[in-house]
């Protein structure tokens, strides 16, 4: 007793989801590429604006302090708040840019990254933070 079976069909699918598969594969990494160029783009773009950015952010905030400081001591009190809160934006805005400077930094140099044990970082932090909340609940 002898069976034959036409597998041409079966065949020529495989071949044709062989094809459709080596073409996904290969578009899939043209696109990867070309968002690993973007965002290298992206960061190198970041690094800049963050680099070229914190000297005026530095002399907003000193100029802002200078003439706080050549203030008398009569003048309009709502100005004097005015620039101190203008000078403290100026330094939390240099802080921001030195923070984005080190985090790019970081990545940049490849390093492996691990996790952090986010129990062991609150505990620190309310450790570091119990004096001031002691000393502001008095």
């Amino acid at each position: 007793m002898e069976i034959n079976q036409d597998i041409t069909a079966q065949v020529q699918a495989e071949a044709a989801l062989r094809t459709l598969n080596l073409e996904l594969e290969q578009r899939v990494r043209t696109r990867t590429a070309e968002l690993q160029r973007a965002n290298n783009d992206l960061r190198q773009m970041a690094y800049v604006a963050a680099h070229d950015l914190q000297e005026p952010a530095r002399m907003v905030t000193i100029y802002l302090q200078k003439i706080t400081r050549c203030l008398p001591d009569q003048q309009d009190p709502e100005l004097l708040e005015a620039l101190c809160y203008a000078a403290e934006g100026g330094r939390r805005m240099t802080a921001q840019l030195n923070d984005l400077l080190k985090y790019l930094e970081i990545d940049e140099r490849g390093e492996e990254q691990s996790l952090a044990d986010c129990e062991q970082v609150l505990r620190k932090t309310l450790a570091t933070l119990q004096p001031l909340a002691n000393a502001c609940g008095r």
